[in-house]
């Protein structure tokens, strides 16, 4: 009797400690999901090229392609998209479609630029973007427009001038975007 009551005894301490393993990775999971779903609302400080102000004229290496101008004036009612994303951004990937379709319907030229070490950056381009649009890693052109949070986006327009910017989290803010850039 004894020694039924010592086997329950210890097989409740171990269901407990179970429990708790459970507990503590659930809580380790919650924590995750509540930063990849954190809000993407914009930053307080102001932006460094407000839309309708000039950038300034960069080339940008491309990453397995050629070099990449920016600020330069496009032909005629042409729009550069510069989207900014990392390998390692599950939001970016999905976004990063969208904007493939957009550039190659001809909305806009679109320019992928890559946050991260270099080697990482080759991978994400042969393996998401496939050459159907430049790639490049470019901390400048990031510091210059201030970009905090990926993905990120900012519309060229004809004049080499910030029409528009803004954080997306799907397509229908990459089309939001370069409609509020008309």
């Amino acid at each position: 009797m004894l020694l039924a009551l010592l086997i329950s005894q210890c097989v409740l301490v171990v269901i407990l400690l179970g429990f708790g393993v459970v507990l503590l990775a659930l809580a380790r999971q919650v924590g995750v999901l509540h930063e990849r779903l954190m809000p993407l609302d914009t930053s307080d400080k102001e932006p460094a090229v407000k839309p309708g102000h000039a950038l300034p004229r960069m080339t940008l290496q491309g990453i397995g392609g050629p070099p990449v101008r920016i600020g330069e004036p496009l032909a005629p009612g042409r729009r550069q998209l510069l989207l900014f994303v990392a390998p390692d951004c599950p939001i970016c990937k999905r976004v990063l479609p969208s904007a493939l379709d957009l550039g190659e319907s001809g909305a806009a030229e679109l320019v992928v630029v890559g946050d991260g070490p270099a080697r990482e950056l080759a991978e994400f381009g042969k393996t998401q973007i496939r050459g159907r649009a430049p790639l490049t890693a470019a901390a400048e052109l990031g510091l210059v427009l201030q970009i905090d949070r990926l993905p990120y986006a900012a519309v060229i327009d004809e004049r080499g001038t910030l029409a528009a910017r803004g954080l997306v989290n799907n397509g229908a803010h990459l089309e939001a975007l370069l409609r509020d850039a008309a």
